[in-house]
Protein backbone atom coordinates (compact mmCIF):
# COMPACT_ATOMS: atom_id res chain seq x y z
CA UNK A 1 0.00 0.00 0.00
CA UNK A 2 1.62 3.24 -1.15
CA UNK A 3 0.49 6.70 -0.18
CA UNK A 4 1.93 10.14 0.44
CA UNK A 5 3.05 10.52 4.00
CA UNK A 6 1.54 13.20 6.17
CA UNK A 7 4.21 14.81 8.32
CA UNK A 8 3.82 17.10 11.26
CA UNK A 9 5.68 20.30 10.37
CA UNK A 10 9.00 20.19 12.16
CA UNK A 11 9.29 23.97 12.38
CA UNK A 12 5.87 24.93 13.69
CA UNK A 13 5.43 27.44 16.46
CA UNK A 14 6.53 26.55 19.96
CA UNK A 15 3.70 25.37 22.16
CA UNK A 16 3.29 27.86 24.98
CA UNK A 17 0.20 26.69 26.73
CA UNK A 18 0.65 28.76 29.88
CA UNK A 19 2.55 31.74 28.51
CA UNK A 20 1.45 34.85 26.66
CA UNK A 21 2.63 36.16 23.32
CA UNK A 22 3.10 39.87 22.41
CA UNK A 23 0.51 41.14 19.92
CA UNK A 24 0.19 44.36 17.90
CA UNK A 25 1.48 47.49 19.65
CA UNK A 26 3.06 45.33 22.32
CA UNK A 27 -0.28 44.19 23.72
CA UNK A 28 0.03 40.78 25.35
CA UNK A 29 -2.65 38.35 24.21
CA UNK A 30 -3.19 34.82 25.50
CA UNK A 31 -2.01 32.01 23.25
CA UNK A 32 -4.74 29.60 22.20
CA UNK A 33 -4.26 26.17 23.83
CA UNK A 34 -3.17 23.41 21.47
CA UNK A 35 -5.57 21.03 19.80
CA UNK A 36 -5.02 17.42 20.81
CA UNK A 37 -5.57 14.28 18.73
CA UNK A 38 -5.40 10.94 20.55
CA UNK A 39 -5.58 7.85 18.34
CA UNK A 40 -5.82 4.22 19.42
CA UNK A 41 -4.87 1.60 16.84
CA UNK A 42 -7.02 -1.09 18.39
CA UNK A 43 -5.38 -4.53 18.77
CA UNK A 44 -2.03 -3.47 17.27
CA UNK A 45 1.00 -5.02 18.92
CA UNK A 46 4.25 -3.08 18.69
CA UNK A 47 6.23 -5.68 16.75
CA UNK A 48 3.67 -5.62 13.91
CA UNK A 49 4.73 -2.08 12.98
CA UNK A 50 7.58 -1.17 10.66
CA UNK A 51 8.04 1.81 12.98
CA UNK A 52 9.02 -0.78 15.62
CA UNK A 53 11.28 -2.95 13.50
CA UNK A 54 8.94 -5.04 11.35
CA UNK A 55 10.72 -5.47 7.98
CA UNK A 56 7.42 -5.12 6.13
CA UNK A 57 6.19 -1.55 5.40
CA UNK A 58 3.19 -1.88 7.68
CA UNK A 59 3.24 1.56 9.33
CA UNK A 60 4.83 4.42 7.35
CA UNK A 61 2.32 6.84 8.88
CA UNK A 62 3.15 5.88 12.45
CA UNK A 63 6.81 6.26 11.52
CA UNK A 64 6.13 9.74 10.15
CA UNK A 65 4.54 10.82 13.45
CA UNK A 66 7.49 9.30 15.31
CA UNK A 67 9.93 11.26 13.12
CA UNK A 68 8.05 14.43 14.02
CA UNK A 69 8.04 13.57 17.71
CA UNK A 70 9.04 10.85 20.14
CA UNK A 71 8.82 7.09 19.76
CA UNK A 72 8.64 5.25 23.06
CA UNK A 73 10.26 1.91 22.33
CA UNK A 74 9.22 -0.04 25.43
CA UNK A 75 5.58 0.55 26.40
CA UNK A 76 3.42 -1.80 28.46
CA UNK A 77 -0.37 -1.63 28.64
CA UNK A 78 -1.63 -2.44 32.10
CA UNK A 79 -4.54 -4.39 30.61
CA UNK A 80 -4.68 -6.84 27.72
CA UNK A 81 -8.05 -6.04 26.15
CA UNK A 82 -10.15 -3.06 25.16
CA UNK A 83 -12.18 -2.40 28.28
CA UNK A 84 -9.47 -2.05 30.97
CA UNK A 85 -6.92 -0.47 28.63
CA UNK A 86 -9.19 2.31 27.36
CA UNK A 87 -10.25 3.02 30.92
CA UNK A 88 -6.57 3.33 31.82
CA UNK A 89 -5.95 5.60 28.84
CA UNK A 90 -8.84 7.83 29.91
CA UNK A 91 -7.99 7.99 33.62
CA UNK A 92 -4.24 7.49 34.02
CA UNK A 93 -4.95 4.68 36.49
CA UNK A 94 -4.26 0.94 36.13
CA UNK A 95 -7.25 -1.43 35.94
CA UNK A 96 -6.91 -2.64 39.52
CA UNK A 97 -7.48 0.96 40.61
CA UNK A 98 -10.10 2.24 38.15
CA UNK A 99 -12.12 -0.98 38.44
CA UNK A 100 -13.02 -1.59 34.77
CA UNK A 101 -12.03 -5.19 34.07
CA UNK A 102 -13.40 -8.72 33.85
CA UNK A 103 -15.28 -9.98 36.89
CA UNK A 104 -16.91 -13.24 37.96
CA UNK A 105 -20.59 -13.41 36.97
CA UNK A 106 -21.66 -13.20 40.61
CA UNK A 107 -19.96 -9.81 40.87
CA UNK A 108 -22.25 -8.26 38.25
CA UNK A 109 -20.75 -5.41 36.28
CA UNK A 110 -21.22 -4.94 32.56
CA UNK A 111 -22.74 -8.07 31.06
CA UNK A 112 -21.64 -8.20 27.44
CA UNK A 113 -23.27 -11.34 26.23
CA UNK A 114 -25.50 -14.31 26.91
CA UNK A 115 -22.53 -16.30 28.21
CA UNK A 116 -20.85 -15.52 31.56
CA UNK A 117 -18.66 -12.71 30.19
CA UNK A 118 -18.88 -9.87 32.65
CA UNK A 119 -16.87 -6.74 33.26
CA UNK A 120 -17.05 -4.21 36.01
CA UNK A 121 -17.78 -0.59 35.22
CA UNK A 122 -15.35 2.30 35.54
CA UNK A 123 -15.40 3.99 38.93
CA UNK A 124 -17.60 7.07 38.86
CA UNK A 125 -15.43 9.04 41.29
CA UNK A 126 -12.39 9.01 38.99
CA UNK A 127 -12.06 12.05 36.69
CA UNK A 128 -11.62 11.17 33.04
CA UNK A 129 -9.31 12.78 30.50
CA UNK A 130 -12.31 14.20 28.64
CA UNK A 131 -13.75 15.69 31.82
CA UNK A 132 -10.46 17.39 32.63
CA UNK A 133 -10.06 18.77 29.12
CA UNK A 134 -13.70 19.91 29.10
CA UNK A 135 -13.20 21.72 32.41
CA UNK A 136 -10.23 23.50 30.83
CA UNK A 137 -12.45 24.86 28.05
CA UNK A 138 -11.93 22.20 25.40
CA UNK A 139 -14.49 20.79 23.01
CA UNK A 140 -14.27 17.01 23.46
CA UNK A 141 -15.19 14.48 20.77
CA UNK A 142 -14.89 10.68 20.66
CA UNK A 143 -15.21 8.71 17.41
CA UNK A 144 -14.70 4.97 17.83
CA UNK A 145 -14.82 1.91 15.63
CA UNK A 146 -14.98 -0.25 18.76
CA UNK A 147 -18.51 -0.48 20.14
CA UNK A 148 -17.23 -0.85 23.70
CA UNK A 149 -16.07 2.77 23.49
CA UNK A 150 -19.62 4.01 23.20
CA UNK A 151 -22.08 5.74 25.45
CA UNK A 152 -23.69 2.45 26.49
CA UNK A 153 -20.74 1.46 28.65
CA UNK A 154 -19.60 4.65 30.35
CA UNK A 155 -16.01 5.03 29.16
CA UNK A 156 -16.88 8.14 27.13
CA UNK A 157 -17.87 10.11 30.22
CA UNK A 158 -16.85 13.73 29.70
CA UNK A 159 -16.99 13.67 25.90
CA UNK A 160 -19.71 16.07 24.79
CA UNK A 161 -20.02 14.18 21.51
CA UNK A 162 -19.36 10.42 21.23
CA UNK A 163 -20.22 8.21 18.25
CA UNK A 164 -19.46 4.68 17.04
CA UNK A 165 -20.12 5.02 13.30
CA UNK A 166 -18.90 1.63 12.07
CA UNK A 167 -15.77 0.54 10.20
CA UNK A 168 -12.58 2.57 9.95
CA UNK A 169 -13.49 4.52 6.78
CA UNK A 170 -16.72 5.57 8.53
CA UNK A 171 -14.73 6.50 11.63
CA UNK A 172 -12.37 8.70 9.61
CA UNK A 173 -15.33 10.30 7.82
CA UNK A 174 -17.04 11.06 11.14
CA UNK A 175 -13.83 12.45 12.62
CA UNK A 176 -13.31 14.61 9.53
CA UNK A 177 -16.85 15.91 9.88
CA UNK A 178 -16.21 16.76 13.51
CA UNK A 179 -13.11 18.71 12.47
CA UNK A 180 -15.16 20.82 10.08
CA UNK A 181 -17.70 21.96 12.67
CA UNK A 182 -17.27 25.63 13.60
CA UNK A 183 -16.18 26.06 17.21
CA UNK A 184 -13.73 28.55 18.70
CA UNK A 185 -12.68 26.24 21.50
CA UNK A 186 -9.55 24.09 21.32
CA UNK A 187 -10.31 20.47 20.49
CA UNK A 188 -9.61 17.12 22.11
CA UNK A 189 -10.41 14.49 19.50
CA UNK A 190 -10.20 10.81 20.42
CA UNK A 191 -10.31 8.27 17.58
CA UNK A 192 -10.32 4.47 17.78
CA UNK A 193 -9.37 2.68 14.55
CA UNK A 194 -10.58 -0.89 14.83
CA UNK A 195 -9.49 -2.60 11.62
CA UNK A 196 -6.75 -4.81 13.10
CA UNK A 197 -9.23 -6.60 15.38
CA UNK A 198 -10.28 -10.13 14.44
CA UNK A 199 -11.95 -11.40 12.30
CA UNK A 200 -9.27 -10.42 9.76
CA UNK A 201 -9.99 -9.20 6.25
CA UNK A 202 -7.46 -10.21 3.61
CA UNK A 203 -6.05 -6.88 2.45
CA UNK A 204 -4.53 -6.26 -1.03
CA UNK A 205 -1.00 -5.84 0.32
CA UNK A 206 2.06 -7.11 -1.51
CA UNK A 207 2.72 -10.10 0.76
CA UNK A 208 -0.83 -11.44 0.38
CA UNK A 209 -1.59 -10.88 -3.32
CA UNK A 210 0.04 -14.14 -4.43
CA UNK A 211 0.09 -15.95 -1.10
CA UNK A 212 0.22 -19.70 -1.88
CA UNK A 213 -2.27 -20.70 0.83
CA UNK A 214 -4.84 -18.24 -0.48
CA UNK A 215 -4.94 -19.78 -3.95
CA UNK A 216 -8.07 -21.92 -4.57
CA UNK A 217 -6.11 -24.92 -5.80
CA UNK A 218 -3.80 -24.93 -2.75
CA UNK A 219 -6.22 -24.30 0.08
CA UNK A 220 -5.46 -26.88 2.83
CA UNK A 221 -8.25 -28.67 4.74
CA UNK A 222 -7.44 -27.00 8.08
CA UNK A 223 -7.90 -23.55 6.53
CA UNK A 224 -11.04 -24.07 4.46
CA UNK A 225 -13.61 -23.82 7.30
CA UNK A 226 -12.26 -20.45 8.44
CA UNK A 227 -11.70 -18.71 5.09
CA UNK A 228 -14.58 -17.22 3.15
CA UNK A 229 -15.30 -18.62 -0.30
CA UNK A 230 -14.02 -15.40 -1.88
CA UNK A 231 -10.87 -15.70 0.28
CA UNK A 232 -11.45 -12.20 1.64
CA UNK A 233 -11.79 -12.94 5.36
CA UNK A 234 -10.05 -15.22 7.86
CA UNK A 235 -12.34 -15.88 10.80
CA UNK A 236 -11.41 -18.36 13.55
CA UNK A 237 -14.57 -17.45 15.49
CA UNK A 238 -16.48 -19.74 13.10
CA UNK A 239 -17.64 -23.20 14.15
CA UNK A 240 -17.31 -25.64 11.25
CA UNK A 241 -20.12 -28.06 10.51
CA UNK A 242 -19.85 -31.07 12.78
CA UNK A 243 -17.29 -29.42 15.09
CA UNK A 244 -17.84 -29.13 18.83
CA UNK A 245 -16.54 -25.55 19.14
CA UNK A 246 -15.26 -22.53 17.26
CA UNK A 247 -11.79 -22.67 15.71
CA UNK A 248 -10.28 -20.32 18.30
CA UNK A 249 -11.20 -22.62 21.18
CA UNK A 250 -10.37 -25.78 19.27
CA UNK A 251 -6.85 -24.52 18.63
CA UNK A 252 -6.31 -23.45 22.25
CA UNK A 253 -7.50 -26.86 23.47
CA UNK A 254 -5.05 -28.61 21.16
CA UNK A 255 -7.84 -30.11 19.05
CA UNK A 256 -7.08 -28.07 15.93
CA UNK A 257 -3.53 -28.50 14.72
CA UNK A 258 -2.28 -25.36 13.06
CA UNK A 259 0.97 -25.99 11.15
CA UNK A 260 3.77 -23.48 11.08
CA UNK A 261 2.54 -22.28 7.68
CA UNK A 262 -0.88 -21.65 9.21
CA UNK A 263 0.52 -19.53 12.02
CA UNK A 264 2.60 -17.63 9.46
CA UNK A 265 -0.54 -17.00 7.37
CA UNK A 266 -2.36 -15.70 10.43
CA UNK A 267 0.48 -13.26 11.03
CA UNK A 268 0.56 -12.27 7.35
CA UNK A 269 -3.16 -11.50 7.25
CA UNK A 270 -3.01 -9.63 10.57
CA UNK A 271 -0.14 -7.46 9.34
CA UNK A 272 -2.17 -6.69 6.23
CA UNK A 273 -4.89 -5.36 8.51
CA UNK A 274 -2.32 -3.30 10.42
CA UNK A 275 -1.17 -1.79 7.13
CA UNK A 276 -4.77 -0.89 6.25
CA UNK A 277 -5.24 0.76 9.64
CA UNK A 278 -2.06 2.79 9.10
CA UNK A 279 -3.54 4.03 5.82
CA UNK A 280 -6.70 5.15 7.61
CA UNK A 281 -4.46 6.92 10.12
CA UNK A 282 -2.85 8.69 7.17
CA UNK A 283 -6.26 9.90 5.94
CA UNK A 284 -7.21 11.01 9.44
CA UNK A 285 -4.00 12.99 9.94
CA UNK A 286 -4.28 14.52 6.51
CA UNK A 287 -7.74 15.82 7.48
CA UNK A 288 -6.47 16.89 10.91
CA UNK A 289 -3.60 18.87 9.47
CA UNK A 290 -5.82 20.57 6.88
CA UNK A 291 -8.45 21.53 9.46
CA UNK A 292 -6.38 22.45 12.50
CA UNK A 293 -2.82 23.48 11.62
CA UNK A 294 -0.84 25.62 14.06
CA UNK A 295 -0.59 24.32 17.58
CA UNK A 296 -1.27 20.63 17.76
CA UNK A 297 -0.44 17.55 19.77
CA UNK A 298 -0.76 14.11 18.21
CA UNK A 299 -0.48 10.87 20.18
CA UNK A 300 -0.85 7.44 18.57
CA UNK A 301 -0.90 4.27 20.65
CA UNK A 302 -2.75 0.97 21.04
CA UNK A 303 -4.83 -0.61 23.76
CA UNK A 304 -3.34 -4.11 23.50
CA UNK A 305 -1.82 -6.58 21.08
CA UNK A 306 -2.90 -9.95 19.72
CA UNK A 307 -1.78 -13.54 20.09
CA UNK A 308 -1.40 -15.11 16.65
CA UNK A 309 -0.87 -18.74 17.56
CA UNK A 310 2.04 -18.14 19.93
CA UNK A 311 1.90 -19.93 23.29
CA UNK A 312 -0.90 -22.13 21.92
CA UNK A 313 -3.17 -19.07 22.09
CA UNK A 314 -5.08 -16.64 19.92
CA UNK A 315 -7.00 -13.42 20.45
CA UNK A 316 -6.36 -11.21 23.51
CA UNK A 317 -7.24 -10.60 27.14
CA UNK A 318 -6.85 -13.11 29.98
CA UNK A 319 -3.03 -13.38 29.58
CA UNK A 320 -0.21 -10.85 30.01
CA UNK A 321 2.58 -11.90 27.64
CA UNK A 322 4.44 -9.32 25.51
CA UNK A 323 2.40 -10.18 22.41
CA UNK A 324 -0.57 -8.75 24.31
CA UNK A 325 0.75 -5.92 26.48
CA UNK A 326 3.72 -4.55 24.49
CA UNK A 327 2.20 -1.67 22.51
CA UNK A 328 3.36 1.26 20.36
CA UNK A 329 3.32 4.89 21.48
CA UNK A 330 4.42 7.92 19.45
CA UNK A 331 3.76 11.50 20.51
CA UNK A 332 4.43 14.62 18.46
CA UNK A 333 4.29 17.95 20.29
CA UNK A 334 6.37 20.51 18.39
CA UNK A 335 8.25 22.82 20.70
CA UNK A 336 7.70 20.64 23.73
CA UNK A 337 9.10 17.26 22.69
CA UNK A 338 12.27 17.10 20.62
CA UNK A 339 11.54 15.59 17.22
CA UNK A 340 13.16 12.33 16.16
CA UNK A 341 13.76 10.94 19.65
CA UNK A 342 13.59 7.27 20.54
CA UNK A 343 13.09 6.69 24.26
CA UNK A 344 14.09 3.23 25.46
CA UNK A 345 13.11 3.73 29.11
CA UNK A 346 10.26 1.33 29.98
CA UNK A 347 6.97 3.20 30.45
CA UNK A 348 3.26 2.42 30.86
CA UNK A 349 0.02 3.28 29.06
CA UNK A 350 -1.28 4.96 32.22
CA UNK A 351 1.26 7.76 31.71
CA UNK A 352 -0.36 8.95 28.47
CA UNK A 353 -3.25 10.84 30.12
CA UNK A 354 -1.05 12.95 32.43
CA UNK A 355 1.31 13.55 29.50
CA UNK A 356 -1.45 15.03 27.35
CA UNK A 357 -2.69 17.14 30.26
CA UNK A 358 0.82 18.51 30.79
CA UNK A 359 1.49 19.15 27.11
CA UNK A 360 -1.81 21.03 26.87
CA UNK A 361 -0.89 23.15 29.87
CA UNK A 362 -3.79 21.89 32.00
CA UNK A 363 -1.89 20.24 34.84
CA UNK A 364 1.43 18.63 35.66
CA UNK A 365 1.69 15.03 36.76
CA UNK A 366 3.55 11.75 36.40
CA UNK A 367 3.95 12.25 32.67
CA UNK A 368 6.27 11.18 29.89
CA UNK A 369 7.57 14.70 29.31
CA UNK A 370 10.28 14.20 31.93
CA UNK A 371 11.01 10.69 30.66
CA UNK A 372 11.54 12.06 27.14
CA UNK A 373 13.97 14.57 28.63
CA UNK A 374 16.01 11.76 30.22
CA UNK A 375 14.11 11.26 33.46
CA UNK A 376 13.38 7.95 35.11
CA UNK A 377 10.42 5.76 34.26
CA UNK A 378 8.20 3.85 36.68
CA UNK A 379 10.17 1.70 39.14
CA UNK A 380 7.86 -1.24 38.44
CA UNK A 381 6.13 -2.15 35.20
CA UNK A 382 2.89 -4.02 35.80
CA UNK A 383 0.04 -5.56 33.83
CA UNK A 384 -2.93 -7.66 34.85
CA UNK A 385 -5.56 -9.96 33.41
CA UNK A 386 -8.61 -11.27 35.20
CA UNK A 387 -10.20 -14.68 35.42
CA UNK A 388 -12.67 -15.60 32.67
CA UNK A 389 -14.91 -18.48 33.72
CA UNK A 390 -16.47 -18.94 30.29
CA UNK A 391 -13.09 -19.19 28.54
CA UNK A 392 -11.88 -21.54 31.26
CA UNK A 393 -14.81 -23.83 30.50
CA UNK A 394 -13.97 -23.74 26.80
CA UNK A 395 -10.17 -23.80 26.89
CA UNK A 396 -8.92 -24.87 30.31
CA UNK A 397 -7.82 -23.69 33.73
CA UNK A 398 -5.07 -21.36 32.46
CA UNK A 399 -7.82 -18.86 31.57
CA UNK A 400 -9.05 -18.90 35.17
CA UNK A 401 -5.87 -17.76 36.90
CA UNK A 402 -5.96 -13.96 36.91
CA UNK A 403 -2.44 -13.56 35.55
CA UNK A 404 -0.14 -10.73 36.65
CA UNK A 405 3.05 -9.33 35.10
CA UNK A 406 5.56 -7.56 37.32
CA UNK A 407 8.81 -6.22 35.89
CA UNK A 408 11.58 -4.64 37.91
CA UNK A 409 14.71 -3.60 36.06
CA UNK A 410 15.74 -6.39 33.70
CA UNK A 411 13.73 -9.09 35.47
CA UNK A 412 10.06 -9.95 35.17
CA UNK A 413 7.71 -12.47 36.71
CA UNK A 414 4.34 -13.71 35.54
CA UNK A 415 2.16 -15.40 38.13
CA UNK A 416 -1.45 -16.45 38.64
CA UNK A 417 -3.87 -16.21 41.52
CA UNK A 418 -4.02 -19.98 41.95
CA UNK A 419 -0.92 -21.38 40.32
CA UNK A 420 1.95 -20.60 38.02
CA UNK A 421 5.15 -18.61 38.42
CA UNK A 422 7.47 -17.69 35.56
CA UNK A 423 10.72 -15.72 35.57
CA UNK A 424 12.32 -13.92 32.62
CA UNK A 425 15.45 -11.87 31.95
CA UNK A 426 14.23 -9.05 29.71
CA UNK A 427 17.62 -7.89 28.42
CA UNK A 428 18.54 -11.32 27.08
CA UNK A 429 14.99 -12.44 26.31
CA UNK A 430 12.74 -9.44 25.52
CA UNK A 431 10.04 -11.68 24.05
CA UNK A 432 9.85 -13.61 27.32
CA UNK A 433 10.12 -17.14 25.96
CA UNK A 434 12.78 -18.70 28.24
CA UNK A 435 11.17 -19.31 31.64
CA UNK A 436 13.96 -19.36 34.23
CA UNK A 437 11.71 -20.18 37.19
CA UNK A 438 12.32 -23.85 36.53
CA UNK A 439 15.97 -23.42 37.52
CA UNK A 440 15.66 -20.37 39.79
CA UNK A 441 12.35 -20.82 41.66
CA UNK A 442 13.59 -18.98 44.75
CA UNK A 443 14.60 -15.95 42.70
CA UNK A 444 11.22 -15.91 40.96
CA UNK A 445 9.36 -16.11 44.28
CA UNK A 446 11.50 -13.36 45.80
CA UNK A 447 10.74 -11.00 42.93
CA UNK A 448 7.02 -11.78 43.09
CA UNK A 449 6.92 -11.15 46.83
CA UNK A 450 9.01 -7.96 46.84
CA UNK A 451 6.41 -5.30 46.12
CA UNK A 452 4.58 -6.81 43.14
CA UNK A 453 1.18 -5.85 44.52
CA UNK A 454 -2.04 -5.13 42.68
CA UNK A 455 -4.36 -3.52 45.26
CA UNK A 456 -7.90 -3.56 43.88
CA UNK A 457 -10.54 -0.89 44.29
CA UNK A 458 -13.97 -1.75 45.65
CA UNK A 459 -16.33 -3.40 43.11
CA UNK A 460 -18.19 -0.89 40.99
CA UNK A 461 -21.91 -0.65 40.27
CA UNK A 462 -23.66 -3.08 37.93
CA UNK A 463 -24.32 -2.03 34.33
CA UNK A 464 -26.03 -4.20 31.71
CA UNK A 465 -25.40 -3.65 28.01
CA UNK A 466 -28.32 -2.68 25.79
CA UNK A 467 -29.67 -5.16 23.20
CA UNK A 468 -28.32 -2.93 20.44
CA UNK A 469 -24.86 -2.95 22.00
CA UNK A 470 -24.96 -6.75 22.37
CA UNK A 471 -25.82 -7.09 18.69
CA UNK A 472 -22.81 -5.01 17.72
CA UNK A 473 -20.49 -6.89 20.09
CA UNK A 474 -21.66 -10.19 18.64
CA UNK A 475 -20.87 -8.97 15.12
CA UNK A 476 -17.41 -7.91 16.32
CA UNK A 477 -16.64 -11.35 17.80
CA UNK A 478 -16.65 -10.28 21.45
CA UNK A 479 -19.45 -12.64 22.40
CA UNK A 480 -20.86 -15.94 21.21
CA UNK A 481 -23.84 -15.73 18.83
CA UNK A 482 -27.07 -15.89 20.79
CA UNK A 483 -29.37 -18.80 20.13
CA UNK A 484 -32.81 -18.04 18.67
Amino acid sequence: MVYALWMLPLLVMVLACSDDAPGPLGIVAPVRPPDVLLVVLDTVRADALSAYGNPRPTSPQVAAVADAGVRFADVTAEGSWTWPSHATLFTGLPPWEHGAHLAPPADGGVQVGPDPFHARALRTDVPTLAEQFSAAGYRTVSVSGNRLIGEDFGLTRGFEHAVTPGDDPAVVAAATAALSQPDDRPLLLFVNLYGAHAPFDVQPVSWLREHPLLQPEAQPPWLAPYLTRERTRLNYFLQPAGADRIGLFAYMRGELELPEAGRALLRDVYEGEVSAVDYQLHLLLKAWQAARGGEQIVAVTSDHGELLGERLSMEHGRLVYPELVRIPLVIAAPGRLTAGQVVHTPVQLSQVAPTLLELAGIQDGDSLVDVAAGGAGPPTIRAAAWRDHFWAEQVGARMDQGWRLCRVGSEAVIFGEKQGLELYQIDADPGMHDDLARVEPARAAALRDSGCTFPESAPTADVVASPDALQHLEAMGYIEPSTP
